[in-house]
This record gives C-alpha cells, sequence and structure tokens, in this order.
C-alpha cells in the first residue's frame, strides 16, 4: 500500500510542472487569494506548551506537529507563516479565530458542535478516545476495570470527584449536556495532573494524546494513576477556520486529505510530535 501511495504521489509530481505556469496565471479562490495577497497566513495558537502539538524550543522558536503543519500551509500558500500567541486558553483560540484576528486556529483543537457555530472546522485529521487519568488510590473500585461512558457521567456530576481543563472542549460539553456540575476546573493542565496524582479527584478527564504524553514523560506516575480510554475515537481534532473562508476551509480539507491520511496518536507519541513536512513528504521522522 505504501509502495501504491509513493507511486501515484511520484505522478502527480513528474505531471506538475507541465501545469505549473498555466496554474500561477489563474487567479485562486477569494479567501486563498486574500491571504497570498497579503502574503501571510495568521494562525492562532496557545501561549503555552501543548507537547507534543506545540512546543517552544531553547530558542524561542515553535516546534511540535501543530507548528510544522502551519509552516507547511504557509508554505504550500507561498506565503510566510504569522504566529498569534496569545490565547491562554483552547476557547481563546476560538476567540481569536471568531474574530478574524487569525485565518486559523492549530492547536490541538477538538472540534464540537458549540463551537462550530461560531468558526468553521475541517474535517479532522486526528481522532483521539476520551480519557480518564484515575488515581489508584481515591478510584481504587476502577484498578481491575475503567469506568464506562456512564459511570464517568455520574462522576462528573458529583462535586469534586472530577477535574477537567478550565474552557477546554471537554468543559464545554460537560456543561452544555450535564444539568448537575459536579467537576473542578483547572487553570492549567500541570494543576490538574498535580491534583490527580495527589488525590485531590478521583480522576482528570482529558484527551488521549495529552494523557498518554504526560504518562511517557512522567513513569513514575503509572503507581499513582491509571489509564482509562472512556470512549474510543470519538474525539476529533481540526483546524478551525475564520468564518468568512469557506473557500480556505476546503482548500485545507483537500490538504488534509492528501497528506495526513493514517495520522494518529501512536505515531505521534512515538515520534514526539516530530514530523517532516518537505515537498511531496509528509511523513512522521525517523
Amino acid at each position: 500500500m505504501k509502495k501504491l501511495r509513493g507511486l501515484v504521489t511520484a505522478l502527480l509530481f513528474l505531471a506538475a510542472p507541465a501545469t505549473a505556469t498555466h496554474a500561477q496565471d489563474q487567479a485562486l479562490l477569494g479567501d486563498l487569494q486574500e491571504i497570498v495577497d497579503r502574503q501571510k497566513l495568521v494562525v492562532a495558537v496557545l501561549a503555552h506548551d501543548i507537547p507534543p502539538m506545540i512546543v517552544t524550543k531553547e530558542n524561542g522558536e515553535l516546534d511540535g506537529f501543530d507548528a510544522g503543519l502551519a509552516r507547511d500551509l504557509a508554505k504550500r500558500l507561498k506565503v510566510q507563516v504569522e504566529f498569534l500567541r496569545t490565547a491562554e486558553t483552547f476557547g481563546e483560540v476560538i476567540d481569536q479565530v471568531a474574530r478574524g484576528e487569525a485565518d486559523v486556529g492549530i492547536s490541538n483543537l477538538a472540534r464540537n458542535y458549540l463551537r462550530a457555530q461560531r468558526v468553521y472546522f475541517t474535517s479532522p485529521y486526528l481522532k483521539m478516545s476520551l480519557t480518564m487519568l484515575v488515581n489508584r488510590v481515591k478510584g481504587m473500585q476502577y484498578n481491575r476495570r475503567c469506568p464506562t461512558f456512564r459511570e464517568t457521567l455520574r462522576l462528573l456530576q458529583q462535586p469534586g470527584e472530577m477535574g477537567l481543563l478550565y474552557d477546554s472542549h471537554l468543559q464545554e460539553m460537560a456543561n452544555a449536556l450535564l444539568t448537575d456540575i459536579g467537576f473542578k476546573e483547572f487553570g492549567s493542565f500541570d494543576d490538574l495532573m498535580a491534583a490527580a496524582e495527589q488525590g485531590e479527584i478521583l480522576g482528570a478527564f482529558v484527551g488521549e494524546l495529552s494523557a498518554k504524553y504526560y504518562m511517557r514523560q512522567n513513569p513514575g506516575a503509572a503507581v499513582r494513576l491509571k489509564v482509562c480510554d472512556i470512549e474510543k475515537g470519538v474525539g476529533q481534532v481540526a483546524i478551525a477556520v475564520r468564518p468568512d473562508a469557506p473557500d480556505l476551509v476546503r482548500w485545507l480539507d483537500v490538504y488534509l486529505e492528501t497528506w495526513l491520511v493514517g495520522l494518529s496518536v501512536e505515531s505521534l507519541l512515538a515520534s514526539g510530535g516530530a514530523w517532516v513536512f518537505e515537498g511531496d513528504e509528509v511523513r512522521q521522522a525517523e
């Protein structure tokens, strides 16, 4: 299968020079032409790191999978990328895109029906499970098995049992769907993890990638925390697009369907977010 995909890609790019000049002479779709005319793609990202998707290198440069994705999008449009990095929460990234301060938001953003009322979303480029990190002492009843989805909903309604990240996709959905709210909100991922490890809460309800990356980086936490995938494959990570740019959404969908087929939590964990975005190659770094 890989050889077949490689052959198809090679044939497409061998054919490209014959049509390149013609394509360059043509006007682009409106939203894309606007970006090309101003020679920059503005990308909203979180102000703090969310490894392996957004990471700050020692020299201050942005790294990680989502940063690489943003740069590749700009390169394929033949423009510069400008990162807008002032949002303290995922919700603020959505706000910036909704107000048109950024063309797109790329920050491990989960799409949901609430956010989709304010911005466009592309097709998902990564699907994740809803995951809980359960404290092995406070959640002793789940040492032999993981809670079901229904049990998780009940835990979210019991005072002080569960923790969620403030202004996150999961917090938004819990507030919208639950009549009784008992979970604690935490302002940072580190504070949420500390509360889970110390037994201040029974469990932390987070995205699969964040949970499993944390456990890989902190192997000693396995003594105190158990990873439970509550619902597999229901979390959808996508690019948020400003509400006046439907042409940009369609172009991004074609890009994602062409280059990011098969992206998974496992491949991101294995690479630490290090991917190659170069010419006709978009692949996990070796």
